[in-house]
């Protein structure tokens, strides 16, 4: 049996981003509605999820988040420590 388009984009932007668990939110009417990136990594972004319309605006959600990242060096709010945390 051969992937479908959505499959296959599915397969290579998540081989481009392999921190990220890429997938499609279904509509009411159960078909794929738009695209969705849930961060797996903590080093992969800031974000703890992106939505896009399209794989394409996805593509550029994601490596926004990598750039953001590399750029800075932040990391996601609940892994940093505060004051008063008993966190290591």
């Amino acid at each position: 049996m051969h992937a479908s388009p959505d499959e296959k984009t599915l397969e290579q932007v998540t081989a481009e981003f392999p921190g990220w668990r890429v997938w499609r939110p279904r509509g009411r009417d159960d078909r794929p509605s738009s695209w969705a990136a849930t961060r797996l990594d903590e080093s992969a972004g800031t974000d703890p999820t992106v939505i896009a319309d399209t794989a394409e605006q996805l593509r550029h959600l994601l490596a926004d988040q990598r750039e953001l990242v590399e750029r800075t060096g932040r990391i996601p709010l609940e892994l940093e420590a505060f004051p008063g945390d008993d966190a290591p």
